[in-house]
């Protein structure tokens, strides 16, 4: 992907878009010839379910955003960004993670969510709704006795890895933000950018509600405009294929042997690379947003 801050225009999306299949193609290519990755597999610590599991779901993700884009919906696309944007930092990370840490993170982080989750359930839905699902009250009751006796777990995996405390984050979750991590894999300023740049398409936002239009003749405002959807679709395409082609690279490099790709893939993904950065990087805002 093109390193230039300067977007070199006029984009074609046709092009974004088709290089993004054959990226998509190429990947799930490459996870075609893996073996399942088991449960054993996972209770040991090893990392290969978890690369397979972001790959996948990065691969997903991406057709979503393709096929958003194909059916004119790339407006929309940049909201499928946020979760590739936390799985490269999360999985930077957790390769400098020694091997035991990660075993012993990976089962308990895997339960706490999970149990965190029922909880909530609970909470929502109440004991008797519990009941007609099933849950029996033992169930129920051992399962918040499990998740507060795992996250104390999670604190002592926490303070050998130097994890900031809740006292000191002023959070209630016992493990780090995903700021903290990325500022770790020295992902900082990228993690300022595409959180600021995502963060309106996920949650309530009257700024990108109203920027969403284009201001036509008269004053009125054209909620449909075309070139708000191109600019969105080139942001989401050019950012979910830089996650997910540096996420691929971490998941490889993680695994040793485990994970190779197919004959011929990286000159492949080289010229998709080029392809999809022909246009260098998409801005978050430009100068004729600004004008009064």
């Amino acid at each position: 992907m093109s390193d230039s801050g300067k977007t070199r225009g006029p984009v074609d999306v046709s092009l974004l878009l088709k290089a993004g299949q054959d990226l998509v193609e190429v990947m799930r290519e490459m996870l075609a010839q893996l073996p399942p990755p088991t449960i054993e597999q996972a209770v040991k610590g090893n990392r290969s379910p978890l690369y397979q599991a972001c790959l996948v779901r990065q691969i997903e993700g991406y057709h979503a955003i393709t096929t958003l884009v194909a059916s004119n919906l790339g407006h929309m696309a940049p909201a499928f960004l946020r979760p590739a944007c936390e799985e490269f930092f999360w999985i930077k990370y957790l390769n400098k993670v020694p091997a035991e840490a990660f075993k012993d993170l990976f089962i308990a982080i895997t339960a706490a969510e999970n149990l965190r989750g029922l909880i909530a359930q609970q909470m929502y839905i109440g004991k008797r709704g519990m009941k007609s699902l099933g849950f029996s009250t033992q169930f129920i009751n051992k399962a918040i006795s499990d998740y507060s006796a795992i996250n104390e777990k999670i604190r002592g995996i926490g303070e050998r890895l130097g994890w900031p405390t809740t006292a000191q984050t002023g959070g209630q979750s016992v493990v780090p933000t995903t700021h903290w991590v990325a500022n770790q894999v020295g992902e900082g300023k990228l993690y300022d950018y595409l959180y600021s740049a995502t963060s309106r398409h996920v949650h309530f936002s009257m700024g990108e509600l109203l920027r969403r239009p284009e201001t036509m003749d008269g004053g009125t405002l054209d909620f449909t405009a075309e070139k708000k959807r191109d600019f969105r679709s080139y942001f989401a395409i050019h950012w979910a294929s830089t996650f997910l082609l540096r996420t691929a690279a971490e998941c490889l490099e993680g695994s040793g042997d485990e994970l190779t790709l197919p004959e011929g893939a990286k000159a492949r993904m080289f010229d998709i690379a080029q392809r999809l950065g022909q246009y260098g990087i998409p801005a978050v805002t430009y100068p004729n947003e600004w004008r009064g």
